[in-house]
């Protein structure tokens, strides 16, 4: 029954909010510090220094200085405008950690700056268990939402199946990339909150769940019915929501919620979302064995995952003409 009040909980905060907390999670706090503390560590140094680790000298990860991306960009992708030349660059600087089950983690280890050695992989790491028990939750709370049980049996044989492995496979051999994305938004001068500027502009979560570790300092806001609603940062507290991909998979039951973070303080914010991707090469439709999810037509056009990313950073992409 825990579970089961657990998964409804969850199909509620989707429905609705699209945001919600988890606590209890397993991370230590020990390790969630040392990786602010690594982030911090590394955006500290000289821009020569952080440059020599640009994204793309390495793959799929790397630095980006502020300037280079949009996140209020992406949502043309999907809602396309006018004007979307006009949509300012993210008040932010970041760097991506980003491996695929298959990888040899040891060599990208590798190639990671000095400040960042261990630490992220070992963060990673840790994720892992907290997504798969997350994804049977998730299952869960599909499956069950909308029906009422006399017999927890019947929710224990649901338990069983999780009806998220027909996207992401249950092998751990499975080509499944995992993403690391250290944030920092800058200390600002007094002149910048004058409720403009955004040091993140609204948008959705491009991949599958996002697991944001986001300190204390807050900033962060969702769109719910038209209004903006700050979220509380919490140190320690997983803040959890649904990326594009979710709302694709279950057919629109779930929401990606629009989200931003606002200059609300000169403060600086370090945070460090995790995201989980499927095969590049998977189809997103609705998931099989899911009632709710098959429940009407299929309101978004079928694609693979691979198409979908693409597009929607390409969008997000501010050019050096910008």
């Amino acid at each position: 029954s825990t579970k089961l009040n657990l998964a409804r909980a969850v199909d509620q905060a989707l429905r609705t909010t699209g945001f919600f907390y988890l606590s209890g999670h397993g991370v230590p706090k020990e390790s969630i510090e040392r990786l602010h503390g690594a982030a911090t560590t590394f955006f500290n140094q000289q821009a020569d220094y952080k440059m020599l680790y640009r994204e793309g000298n390495f793959g799929s990860f790397g630095f980006q200085p502020q300037g280079g991306e949009s996140e209020a960009r992406t949502r043309t992708a999907e809602i396309p405008v006018n004007n979307s030349d006009e949509i300012l660059a993210d008040m932010s600087e970041h760097f991506l950690y980003a491996f695929n089950h298959s990888d040899n983690l040891t060599s990208i280890e590798g190639k990671l700056p000095e400040d960042l050695t261990e630490i992220v992989m070992d963060y990673s790491l840790q994720m892992l268990p907290v997504i798969q028990e997350f994804h049977a939750v998730a299952s869960l709370a599909l499956q069950t939402t909308g029906l009422k049980f006399e017999d927890m049996k019947e929710v224990e044989e649901l338990l069983k199946e999780n009806i998220f492995d027909s996207f992401y496979g249950n092998k751990k051999g499975a080509d499944n990339g995992y993403i690391l994305r250290l944030n920092n938004y800058f200390e600002l001068q007094e002149e910048q909150l004058d409720g403009t500027k955004f040091r993140l502009g609204e948008h959705s979560d491009f991949n599958g769940f996002t697991f944001l570790s986001a300190g204390s300092i807050g900033g962060l806001q969702v769109q719910v019915d038209g209004h903006w609603y700050d979220i509380v940062s919490k140190p320690e507290v997983f803040i959890i929501n649904a990326g594009l991909v979710i709302k694709m998979l279950t057919n629109g039951h779930w929401r990606s919620a629009t989200h931003r973070v606002a200059a609300t303080t000169k403060d600086r914010r370090i945070s460090t979302p995790f995201f989980y991707r499927s095969n590049l090469n998977r189809v997103i439709q609705p998931l099989p064995n899911c009632r709710i999810c098959n429940s009407e037509p299929y309101k978004y056009p079928r694609k693979t995952v691979k198409d979908h990313l693409e597009r929607i950073i390409e969008a997000g992409t501010v050019s050096k003409e910008d």
